[in-house]
């Protein structure tokens, strides 16, 4: 309330916030006001209050106290509260647009880019990821720091959970979208995208086959003998991965001839993928009659992406 001395009388001016209708006392309590009034007939808004966005209708009364004519003068406007936004805001020059990683690697992380030229200059800009696509299964495996402004790129599991059976195939390639926030979160319509290419140490493993993989190079069976039983390793020294950093999924093997026909052609010889056991055996003295037979012997890793 603003008092000063009239020749009638006291002259008093109000503010009432009439939102709602009815005429309530404006404080900083009940609206978002802090009220300074320099002189009669100024007033300010001021609030650091986010909740407070919206509009109002305000009231400004003014009154001789204690007049017995009892004439009230009022005027309503109203005000706007609203999010204070930027004038203008340019995207930086330098801005990533691609990186590479290689799953279990250390992580791979873009150079910070210079932060955006924002008018006011004294404007808080934010910066974060809005959107991955796809979606990682793999939800820890791209970050960013608002702090330093840079993406990073770590993860230790091919597959989801490293389940090679259940588990989503992590690599690929991710597009991210950075964008720019400002008070209270508002969006202020400037955004970057970053294409990040997750690679599969798997795909390029080689495998080395040990010289004692197989009990004897060549195996002499003689029809009508036992079945002579070769089970395979898929741990070292028998066979080796050239990939020792990522836990891929595990080996398995097929057995088929030098031109790749599967041993469904032949009678004396099975192979159980299960069990990795290579079997001969035979009652069939025909089945000499084409020896010696060259077979060959397939590693893979045990999973439907790694076809190789």
């Amino acid at each position: 309330m603003t008092t000063f001395p009239p020749s009638c009388g006291v002259l008093v001016s109000e503010i009432w916030d009439i939102t709602s209708g009815s005429e309530v006392t404006l404080t900083v309590e009940n609206l978002f006001v802090s009220q300074v009034v320099t002189d009669p007939y100024s007033f300010s808004v001021s609030t650091a209050d986010f909740n407070k966005v919206g509009s109002y209708t305000l009231r400004y009364k003014l009154y001789i106290d204690n007049y017995s004519s009892g004439i009230v003068i009022t005027q309503d406007f109203d005000a706007q509260i609203s999010i204070r936004e930027p004038d203008s805001l340019t995207i930086s020059n330098d801005i990533p647009t691609t990186l590479s990683y290689t799953i279990g690697r250390s992580a791979e992380t873009t150079t910070a880019f210079t932060p955006f030229t924002v008018v006011p200059s004294d404007y808080t800009v934010n910066y974060g990821i809005t959107a991955i696509s796809p979606v990682p299964a793999d939800s820890n495996l791209i970050t960013f720091s608002n702090l330093t402004r840079q993406i990073s790129v770590y993860g230790t599991n091919v597959f989801e959970n490293g389940n090679h059976n259940s588990g989503q195939y992590v690599p690929g390639v991710y597009t991210v979208t950075v964008s720019t926030s400002g008070d209270n979160n508002i969006d202020l319509g400037k955004s970057f995208d970053v294409a990040i290419t997750v690679v599969d140490p798997c795909e390029s493993s080689t495998f080395a086959f040990d010289s004692t993989f197989v009990s004897a190079n060549p195996i002499t069976y003689i029809v009508g003998d036992p079945e002579i039983i070769e089970t395979f390793s898929i741990t070292a020294p028998k066979i080796t991965q050239s990939e020792t950093i990522t836990t891929c999924p595990p080996i398995e093997f097929s057995v088929t001839d030098t031109s790749l026909n599967v041993l469904a052609t032949y009678n004396a010889f099975t192979f159980t993928t299960a069990a990795n056991q290579f079997k001969i055996e035979s009652q069939l003295v025909a089945d000499s009659t084409n020896s010696p037979y060259n077979l060959r012997v397939h590693a893979k890793y045990a999973s439907s992406i790694h076809t190789y």
